[in-house]
C-alpha cells in the first residue's frame, strides 16, 4: 500500500494502573431530557443495599514481584429510584479501600459516605452526576464504580449490541448480550479488543455477568477482566455486585435535580490530585527552549528525546505554559530542515499534554493560527495523538480535512479527525457522516485511502459496510487500505472476512495489510490454524509476518495459537522462518516458566479476593 507520510494516528502510552483502575464507559448520548430541577423531599418504594467489592491487581514481568494490589475496594452501595429512569446511590460504609496496598485516611473515607450521586439512563447509556462537593481526587473513581454498576444496556432492548467503552487510558470494544428468562434478565459484557496499546483480552477471563430480576432490579454482578501485555505482565480486574437486601429509607431522602450536581467525565486522575512536583534532573523549560533554537535536524533522536522529555515534564507540572509552547511555535517563522525539526519537537509536546487545552491548542494552530500549510500538518498529526480532544477542537480538525487544498494536509487532519473520534465516542457523533461523505466526494484515489484509514482509527461499527465493499476494490492500495481499518471495528463478522480475504488476495503488499490487522485482533485456535495453513506458502515476508502474530498471541498466554505455531514450523519451506519459531518461541517458553516460578514463590500482598478466600 502507498501509504501518506502519516498513515495511522498512534495513541499515547497506557499506563497500567490507569487500565487497571478505570475500566468502563462514557458512551453519553447528548440529548437531554426535561428534568425537575427543584430538590424536594420523596418517599422511595424501597432502597436496595448492595455489597460491592472491586480489586484490580498487576501479575508483573520481573521475577520475584509476583502480584501486586493496585485497588482494593470494598463497601456497602445504596440506591433507589429517584424518578423515571433516574437512580439515585449513595455508599452507606466503606470498610476497604486501598491504592497501591496503602489505604485511604479515615478523612478520605468519611468525605465519600452518604454523599449522594445520580445515575440518569438516556437508552441505552447512562449519564452520571456527583454532588458538587465531592472530595477533590476521587471523581474519576467514582465515575468508573458508577459505570461498573450500570452496563449500558437497554433490557427491554435487542439480544445482543456491540459498544465502544473508553475512559482516561485506554478505548476498548465491548460486546453486550441480554438474555430474558421467567426469572428475570441476564446481561453478558465481554470485552473483546484493546484499541489503544499492545495488550490483549485474556479470550476466557473477559466477561462481567450481571443477572436482573423481573422488575429490572440487579441482583447480582460478578467477572473477571484479565488484560495481558506484550511484556508478559497482566492486569486483572476482578468485580463482585451482591443484592444483600432491600429496607425502607432510613433517613430522609430528596429528589435531587440535575441541575444541582455535576456531570462526572473522565478526567486525568493526576491532575484531579494534587500533586508536588518532585525533585527532577530534567532541565527546565527556558533551558529546553535554549537547547532547541540549537537543536540540528542531523542531532541523535537521543539529543531531541531529552529536549522533549523535559517539555512534556514541565507542561505536566506547569499547564499553564502550554502558551509560551504555543508562541514558541509561531516564532519560528523558517522552514529549513532543523527549523522543521524544532517545531515538530514542540507540537510533539503539546500532543504529550494530559489536559484538553492541549489539544485546543493544536486544532487552533491547525485551522487558523499557523501561518503555512508545514505548520498546520505538523500540528494536525500531534492533534490526532493528543489523549484529551474536545467535541468542539475535534470538529476544527475535521474542518481543516474538509476545506483545505493542500491534499497532505487534509489525509492528515482526516487522520486525527478518526483518532478523536476514537476517544470521544459519541461526543463526535458527526464524524461517520462526514466520513460517508468524504467517500463519496473522493471516490477513488489517495484521499479515498485517506478517509478509509480515518475511519480505521475511529473504529466504529457503521464503517464494516463501506470497508467490506473497498476490499474488492481495483486498486490494490485501496483493498490494503480498507483491510488494515478493519482492525478495530468490533462486528463480530470482521474476524471471517479477514481470513476469508487473507484466503483469496494475491498481492503480497496487500496480504501483508490483512496480516496487520490480524495482529491487532484475537482468533480461536481453528482460525489461527487456518491462517497458518494459508502462510505456509506464502512470501517469506508474510510468513515471518504470520509467526511473529502467532508467537505474539502467544506469548500473550493465548495458548490457543500454540498448534498454529507448530502448523507453520511443520509446513514451512523456508529455514529462516522455522529458526524464527524456534528461536522466539523457546524463548517464551523460558520466559513463561520463569515467571511462574516467580510468582509461586514470591509473597503476595494485599489479599483480598472473595474467590480465594
Amino acid at each position: 500500500m502507498k501509504t501518506p507520510r502519516k498513515i495511522v494516528i498512534a495513541v499515547g502510552m497506557v499506563s497500567v494502573l490507569g487500565f487497571a483502575t478505570y475500566l468502563g464507559t462514557s458512551r453519553h448520548t447528548s440529548s437531554m431530557r426535561a428534568l425537575d430541577d427543584q430538590i424536594r423531599p420523596i418517599k422511595p418504594e424501597k432502597v436496595s443495599r448492595y455489597t460491592f467489592h472491586v480489586e484490580t491487581r498487576l501479575a508483573s514481568s520481573e521475577p520475584g514481584l509476583g502480584e501486586t494490589s493496585l485497588l482494593a475496594f470494598e463497601g456497602v452501595l445504596d440506591q433507589f429510584n429517584q424518578g423515571d429512569h433516574e437512580f439515585q446511590s449513595e455508599w452507606s460504609a466503606i470498610s476497604r479501600f486501598t491504592m497501591r496496598g496503602i489505604p485511604l485516611t479515615t478523612h478520605q473515607i468519611d468525605s465519600l459516605v452518604h454523599n449522594p450521586m445520580i445515575s440518569i439512563q438516556e437508552y441505552p447509556n447512562f449519564v452520571h452526576l456527583l454532588p458538587k462537593t465531592w472530595p477533590i481526587g476521587f471523581e474519576t473513581m467514582q465515575l468508573n464504580f458508577l459505570q461498573k454498576f450500570f452496563p449500558p444496556v437497554d433490557l427491554n432492548g435487542p439480544p445482543s449490541a456491540l459498544g465502544l467503552e473508553n475512559d482516561e487510558f485506554g478505548q476498548y470494544n465491548v460486546k453486550y448480550q441480554l438474555d430474558r428468562s421467567a426469572e428475570g434478565f441476564t446481561v453478558l459484557r465481554t470485552y473483546s479488543q484493546m484499541m489503544t496499546n499492545n495488550g490483549r483480552f485474556d479470550t476466557q477471563d473477559n466477561t462481567v455477568r450481571y443477572n436482573y430480576s423481573k422488575d429490572g432490579t440487579l441482583t447480582h454482578a460478578e467477572g473477571e477482566v484479565d488484560l495481558h501485555l506484550p511484556d508478559n505482565s497482566s492486569v486483572k480486574t476482578y468485580l463482585l455486585i451482591e443484592l444483600s437486601g432491600t429496607h425502607a429509607p432510613e433517613r430522609e431522602t430528596v429528589y435531587l435535580p440535575r441541575t444541582q450536581m455535576s456531570t462526572a467525565a473522565i478526567g486525568n486522575i493526576h491532575q484531579e490530585v494534587p500533586t508536588e512536583k518532585p525533585q527532577s534532573s530534567l532541565m527546565s523549560m527556558d533551558a529546553a527552549f535554549t537547547l532547541l533554537d540549537k537543536l540540528d535536524f542531523k542531532d541523535t533522536a537521543e539529543t531531541r528525546t531529552d529536549i522533549l522529555h523535559a517539555l512534556i515534564y514541565d507542561l505536566y507540572y506547569n499547564p499553564e505554559h502550554i502558551a509560551r509552547v504555543r508562541e514558541k511555535i509561531l516564532s519560528i517563522s523558517g522552514r529549513d530542515e532543523d527549523e522543521k525539526v524544532r517545531l515538530s519537537t514542540l507540537c510533539s509536546a503539546l500532543a504529550a499534554t494530559e489536559i484538553s487545552q492541549g489539544a485546543e491548542v493544536l486544532a487552533s494552530l491547525a485551522k487558523k493560527d499557523c501561518p503555512d500549510d508545514f505548520c498546520r500538518d505538523e500540528a494536525a498529526f500531534a492533534y490526532g495523538m493528543h489523549n484529551k480532544p474536545t467535541p468542539e477542537s475535534a470538529q476544527s480538525i475535521l474542518e481543516v480535512a474538509e476545506r483545505t487544498s493542500n491534499p497532505e494536509l487534509a489525509s492528515t487532519a482526516y487522520l486525527a479527525s478518526g483518532s478523536a473520534g476514537s476517544r470521544l465516542g459519541d461526543k463526535f457523533t458527526q464524524l461517520p457522516a462526514a466520513l460517508d461523505d468524504g467517500l463519496k466526494k473522493f471516490p477513488s484515489g489517495n484521499m479515498h485511502n485517506s478517509i478509509l484509514l480515518a475511519m480505521g482509527n475511529h473504529g466504529d461499527q457503521s464503517y464494516y459496510p463501506a470497508l467490506k465493499n473497498d476490499l474488492h476494490s481495483v486498486d490494490s492500495d485501496t483493498r490494503a487500505a480498507a483491510a488494515y481499518s478493519l482492525r478495530s471495528l468490533p462486528n463480530d463478522s470482521v474476524n471471517t472476512t479477514l481470513l476469508d480475504m487473507f484466503d483469496h488476495e494475491a498481492n503480497f503488499a496487500v496480504s501483508l495489510d490483512i496480516m496487520r490487522a490480524m495482529f491487532a485482533r484475537n482468533f480461536a485456535a481453528e482460525e489461527y490454524i487456518r491462517i497458518a495453513k494459508k502462510a505456509a506458502d506464502a512470501q517469506q515476508a508474510v510468513q515471518e509476518s504470520t509467526a511473529d502474530m502467532l508467537l505474539q498471541a502467544y506469548g500473550e498466554n493465548h495458548n490457543n495459537s500454540l498448534d498454529a505455531i507448530k502448523v507453520l514450523r511443520a509446513a514451512t519451506k523456508l529455514d529462516d522462518v522455522k529458526a524464527i519459531i524456534d528461536e522466539k518461541l523457546a524463548a517464551i517458553e523460558k520466559a513463561k516458566a520463569e515467571l511462574t516460578q516467580a510468582r509461586d514463590n514470591a509473597p503476595t500482598t494485599d489479599v483480598g479476593n472473595p474467590k480465594t478466600q
